[in-house]
């Protein structure tokens, strides 16, 4: 089957040395301002930018990953199109690209590897508006979820370099998926597909084994929705169910409380994170929102250098001062959350909180807490308070 992706002739998708770069579509109705953000990929990425009424078929096809504009507010031809012609948001017109590249009963591709594989986000100057004031925290990941998109940018990170940084590894993730996913037919080669996109194949150590038992317990897309987009379902799980909460890998935050650290930031030529570079993830998305570990990695490492007495402070603070970093003062310190669903910069001691059940926390997360005394005082935080906790509400 014959698609526009066969052939390169759109300007600036044409050389060979394009086709090997990550390829990047930003649509949007201010196309002419926003040419110069190119700039800010510099060469990790090819760029095109196009207005809603330039893009065709072939910018489609030869893109990794499609980002679109959500106000579109100055698009003059939209306004005066009949009503079911005329998308009143970059949903809609990401609703419509998207539904070019699907199969129709009339088009239907004879194998699944004749799908085009492309990730869709929105971009805006305004994403608290965009997201309708969903709480920070959960605004880009938990509005990309419910909106059938990977992500959800903001310029003004584009424009910091973050956001182009983000931008870059998505395309760059996409462009790595494997041309055919394996099926059910093919045994256990779809979980090995998952495994090695995560790193962890061909590795053999007992943390390893240990890790890929917990990453299968967090369900996934192995099989059939992993197999209709090349592993595009693996990339939104990794996105919205993963990386924004602790599950196998963990961020530094909820590292540095693990360790019982002071420090708000290590330096990264610190002899801590030498000794634990083997367990940092390395990974597709391994950088899009901050480093990762993997926790049995960790809690491996951390058996080994206590001699089994890895829930020992003592034990603990005795292994970070030897590596030069300075323990904290809580014992059983561990990550709290807020009303706004934002974490506290500090930890809690553990006797001092009560768990909490978040909006869109995943079942096999590990547990949220937050302070009891904040609890019993913030009526909206006391509502997410677990049945069982509520009684320590009343001790305050």
């Amino acid at each position: 089957m014959n698609h526009p992706q066969d052939s390169r002739l759109r300007s600036g998708w044409s050389s060979v040395t394009d086709m090997t770069r990550p390829r990047i579509l930003l649509v949007d109705d201010s196309a002419d301002s926003i040419t110069p953000l190119r700039d800010r990929f510099s060469e990790a990425a090819v760029v095109q930018v196009r207005h809603p009424e330039e893009v065709d078929e072939r910018d489609l096809y030869n893109a990794d990953l499609v980002v679109v504009d959500y106000f579109l507010s100055a698009w003059t031809e939209r306004d005066s199109a009949p009503l079911a012609r005329a998308p009143r948001d970059g949903l809609a017109v990401v609703s419509t690209l998207r539904s070019i590249l699907l199969p129709t009963f009339s088009n239907r591709p004879a194998l699944e590897s004749d799908l085009p594989k492309v990730a869709f986000a929105l971009w805006s100057a305004n994403l608290n508006e965009a997201t309708l004031g969903l709480p920070e925290a959960l605004r880009e990941h938990v509005f990309a979820r419910e909106n059938n998109l990977e992500w959800a940018f903001s310029k003004e990170a584009i424009e910091e370099g973050s956001g182009s940084s983000q931008m870059v590894e998505l395309a760059s993730a996409v462009q790595s998926l494997p041309h055919a996913w394996p099926g059910r037919a093919q045994g256990d080669a779809a979980v090995e597909e998952v495994l090695a996109l995560l790193g962890l194949e061909g590795k053999d150590t007992i943390w390893m084994d240990q890790a890929r038992a917990e990453t299968l317990q967090c369900r996934p897309p192995v099989f059939e929705m992993s197999q209709r987009n090349h592993g595009l379902a693996l990339l939104r799980w990794l996105l919205h169910r993963v990386l924004p909460y602790p599950t196998f890998l963990i961020d530094e935050q909820y590292l540095r409380t693990r360790l019982r650290l002071s420090e708000d930031e290590i330096p990264v030529e610190s002899p801590l994170w030498v000794e634990l570079s083997e367990c940092e993830y390395q990974g597709v998305l391994a950088t899009f929102s901050g480093r990762r570990w993997w926790r049995s990695g960790v809690e491996n490492w951390l058996w080994r250098q206590t001699d089994g007495r890895s829930g020992d402070p003592t034990e603990i603070a005795r292994v970070i001062t030897d590596l030069g970093c300075v323990p904290g003062s809580l014992r059983h310190p561990v990550v709290v959350i807020a009303t706004d669903h934002r974490r506290r910069k500090e930890p809690a001691e553990l006797e001092d909180v009560v768990r909490v059940r978040p909006d869109d926390w995943p079942p096999y997360a590990d547990t949220a807490y937050a302070d009891r005394r904040l609890a019993a005082e913030d009526p909206a935080l006391g509502a997410m308070v677990e049945d069982d906790d509520r009684g320590l509400m009343d001790a305050v």
